[in-house]
């Protein structure tokens, strides 16, 4: 049985997960972590209302850190008669990063806490995005 078709499949299918259907996958935050930098990338370096793809990666210097696991989860507190939300990113280990999706359920500010374990331990964040 050839399974070269599958594999083919697969790659094309993460290829354009990571991509974005075409847009290029860029920063839409930077956030430094003693001496490294965690990078959010999405489609243009933008979230949106719905589900989004979504990368993370750990900088050090010029070079990119493996990250073996790792969380995003997002909070929009309560406001008026609108109750509190959160969403959780689906996060998989792939080629050194964290690749998935997130899906947010309306516009606005969110807040965010970003965890990635890489060799030397777990590197911790928090920031606030505007999803369009």
């Amino acid at each position: 049985m050839n399974r070269f078709p599958f594999f083919s499949v697969a790659l094309l299918a993460l290829g354009l997960l990571l991509t974005g259907c075409g847009d290029r996958m860029t920063p839409v935050q930077r956030l430094q972590a003693g001496e490294y930098i965690l990078e959010v990338l999405t489609p243009g370096g933008v979230f949106q209302a719905g589900e989004n793809p979504v990368a993370i990666q750990v900088v050090h210097g010029n070079h990119t850190m493996p990250i073996s696991g790792g969380t995003l989860a997002f909070s929009m507190p309560a406001m008026g008669s609108m109750p509190a939300m959160s969403t959780n990113a689906t996060l998989t280990p792939t080629d050194g990063q964290l690749v998935g999706t997130v899906s947010f359920s309306m516009a606005g500010g969110w807040n965010a806490s970003l965890e990635a374990t890489i060799s030397d331990g777990p590197l911790r964040g928090t920031f606030t995005v505007q999803v369009e």
